[in-house]
């Protein structure tokens, strides 16, 4: 059974959007409790920060986690950085989302999130090309902004129309527009990841002082619940951080396997 991780840690976004304090130091945060509590080996982490978490090499990393799957191996995609709700066309071009979530890479130069967003529909191309073993176990934790609003592995569903405001990575903008229904599904004929989102659809993921330093308020209550009880499962973790995150009106959210959601973290 494999250990793999990839974790990435954004904080330097300048001028595309504004700095994150605490990105890249939960990257290092998480790694070191996948070393020192659940037995990951340093070899098999791959770690991508700032410059180094280019789109098209987080895209290549991410093809690296997953490829040569086996039953029972353990694969973690872990980021931390800015989260992007955009205007964007779908893939087929005949229909229209108008409010689609995604990452936001390093941007290198890119004047606009869009242009190196990698969104929920990318990385469910990307995943679902690679063919994941039967009962791999994939665990993918996003503390992002609007992270429960990535459908990952998901065939498109109808939706209602629906009005939301314009929000390119905390750029609040009153314009209101729809996100319109979409037609049909699109079969994608895999098994999705464990999915761990710091926060809702709409709410944005919050930074807070701790020890003369901002964390990222997920991140940092996770990680301690996990080395205070590394025992702890998925669920129980996210319903316990849930009630230290309420005052700040971020609510994390646990979608995926039916099954694993009562599992150890990590198992």
């Amino acid at each position: 059974m494999k250990k793999r991780a990839l974790i990435v840690g954004i904080s330097q976004y300048t001028p595309l959007l504004p700095d994150l304090l605490s990105a890249a130091f939960e990257a290092r945060e998480w790694r070191d409790l996948l070393m020192q509590v659940y037995g990951f080996a340093r070899r098999n982490i791959v770690m991508l920060v700032d410059k180094t978490a280019t789109r098209s090499t987080i895209k290549d990393r991410f093809l690296w986690l997953l490829g040569d799957s086996r039953p029972g191996d353990q694969l973690v995609f872990i980021f931390c950085g800015h989260g992007v709700r955009t205007p964007r066309a779908d893939s087929a071009g005949d229909c229209v989302d108008l409010q689609d979530e995604g990452l936001v890479p390093y941007p290198a130069g890119a004047a606009d999130p869009r242009d190196v967003a990698l969104f929920d529909d990318d990385l469910t191309a990307l995943y679902c090309s690679i063919g994941i073993a039967p009962r791999a176990r994939p665990t993918f934790i996003f503390d992002c902004c609007y992270s429960t609003g990535l459908d990952f592995a998901k065939p498109e569903q109808t939706r209602r129309a629906l009005v939301l405001p314009v929000d390119p990575a905390h750029d609040r903008s009153p314009e209101n527009v729809l996100r319109f229904t979409m037609q049909g599904a699109r079969a994608v004929g895999c098994t999705g990841p464990l999915v761990v989102a710091s926060t809702g659809e709409y709410d944005e993921a919050s930074e807070v002082p701790q020890e003369n330093r901002k964390r990222s308020l997920f991140s940092s209550l996770a990680i301690d619940a996990l080395r205070r009880n590394p025992a702890l499962t998925y669920q129980d973790l996210v319903s316990s951080v849930a009630l230290d995150m309420e005052f700040a009106r971020q609510k994390p959210s646990l979608t995926g396997d039916p099954f694993r959601i009562h599992l150890q973290f990590f198992m």
